[in-house]
């Protein structure tokens, strides 16, 4: 392939006659022919199609060292400017480390004598960035008292050049889930009115979540924060959600098929890259279910293990460790919260009315339980003349039988 270009010759005048010889084999060699037409009074130039890439390539290399010598002459006109964010100019104040993981850092800041939690993402790509915004954006969409409160979010410019996006949330005071559940701090264990309330009070704020178009996709006991005295939990972390999603893409035909999350709490669709929904979360909170039952994490599964025989050993542990009085009920919400069918699984209402009436039919005095949950279980109780007779005889006996935390205190329970 040949390229030619004519250009007029105004004056008529070749090259020099004893320059000609020099400068013809000179282009030559580069793949470029020259030729001179008296009578046209115009000079052809032919380029190879090796001159041609050649041309292309110096090209490009002008313009990389161009915008590098711009970069590195930028960073070195800027390198004595500051960075002037709230974590910079000591806004927050550095308490002490919640924790490290593959997002970043978490830290326990004050501000105005209030706790915060700030998580620290370092972003070496746009889309880590883009990916830390829609966590805040998705924290800041949602507003629930079942979810983490969204308090600010900065970026961080670092001395190297690089940035991190800092994300400002509420501080749950009791830790996560996972840590509450197996007594990492030295308290209680949770009592199955505890349990029943934290159920419920999920699979509403899940429901929520959803009915919000986000579909959180990660959702396992240490993305689950418990406040002081174990007052309610509250759902966090959604570092791998993704939202804008219509009801119809979360339910009626999903189209999502990354595989992301934790591969304890993975379903099925999720972990053999089959579309999901808004199922693929009830499948993780029915993980976290056991886990409550167990008292403790799941364990893997072992080597040619099906997941109905390990969900049928943990449930069968669950029982003869603590034998719950609500276990046959709790074990069918099970099941169904873990159906290999995404169709098939229970929805998150339904779960939620199954837990109330599980903590409805423990018979507790109203004043011992939670504050959401006493009027629903009054009215519970009161909708039957047999569940009134049952609740007036020996209520004080039943009451004594569970052993609830008495807030402000850490080992000292009341009967």
């Amino acid at each position: 392939m040949r390229a030619r270009l004519a250009i007029s010759d105004s004056t008529g005048a070749g090259p020099v006659a004893s320059e000609r010889p020099k400068r013809e084999s000179t282009l030559e060699s580069i793949g470029i022919s020259l030729s001179h037409d008296a009578n046209r009074r115009t000079v052809n130039i032919e380029l190879t199609e090796a001159a041609v890439l050649l041309f292309y390539l110096s090209g490009c290399a002008v313009l990389i060292g161009g915008l590098a010598v711009g970069c590195v002459v930028w960073q070195r006109a800027h390198a004595g400017e500051k960075c002037s964010c709230h974590w910079c100019s000591n806004t927050y104040r550095k308490r002490r480390s919640l924790g490290r993981g593959g997002f970043g850092e978490a830290l326990l800041v004050v501000r105005c004598g209030r706790p915060y939690v700030l998580k620290n993402i370092g972003c070496s790509t746009v889309n880590a960035a883009n990916q830390a915004l829609l966590e805040a954006a998705c924290l800041q969409r949602i507003q629930h008292p079942g979810v983490v409160r969204f308090e600010d979010v900065f970026l961080h410019r670092h001395d190297n050049g690089g940035c991190s996006v800092v994300i400002v949330m509420e501080f749950c005071a009791g830790g996560d889930l996972i840590d509450r559940i197996q007594c990492a701090r030295g308290e209680m264990p949770l009592t199955e009115a505890q349990i029943l309330h934290f159920l419920a009070s999920l699979c509403r704020t899940l429901g929520h979540v959803h009915g919000c178009g986000i579909l959180h996709r990660d959702l396992k006991s240490s993305n689950i924060f418990i406040t002081r005295n174990d007052r309610s939990c509250k759902l966090g972390d959604f570092g791998l959600a993704c939202s804008g999603l219509s009801r119809r893409r979360l339910t009626g035909s999903p189209r999502r098929h990354s595989r992301c999350g934790t591969d304890l709490y993975m379903s099925p669709e999720v972990e053999n890259r089959r579309p999901y929904g808004a199922s693929s979360d009830t499948y993780g909170l029915g993980c976290v279910l056991l886990e409550m039952l167990l008292q403790g994490q799941l364990r893997e599964r072992r080597r040619f293990e099906e997941r109905k025989e390990a969900i049928r050993s943990a449930l069968d542990l669950a029982r003869r460790k603590h034998g719950w009085q609500s276990m046959e009920e709790l074990s069918g919400l099970a099941w169904k919260m873990l159906d290999d069918n995404p169709k098939n699984r229970i929805e998150l209402p339904a779960a939620a009315a199954t837990a109330d009436a599980c903590l409805a039919a423990l018979q507790l005095p109203t004043h011992l339980l939670p504050v959401d949950v006493a009027a629903s279980v009054a009215y519970t109780v009161s909708g039957s003349s047999s569940s009134d007779n049952a609740a007036s005889v020996g209520r004080q006996d039943r009451a004594a039988q569970w052993r609830l935390r008495v807030p402000g205190r850490k080992t000292r329970y009341a009967d």
